[in-house]
């Protein structure tokens, strides 16, 4: 189901932030980026759910 896969998608782009961090690389931008996509993404659905 798309909540499913949503989901999964989402715990694994959390699991690769925490593993990149844990090695050392700066994910202030990459963060900010997945931030900027992901309200980018709920502002072009937000016709749709209505």
């Amino acid at each position: 189901s798309f909540v499913g896969s949503f989901v999964s998608i989402v715990l694994r782009i959390i699991a690769i932030v925490i593993s990149l961090t844990t090695v050392g690389v700066q994910m202030t931008s990459i963060v900010a980026v997945l931030g900027a996509g992901a309200l980018a993404v709920g502002m072009a659905l937000s016709g749709t759910m209505q």
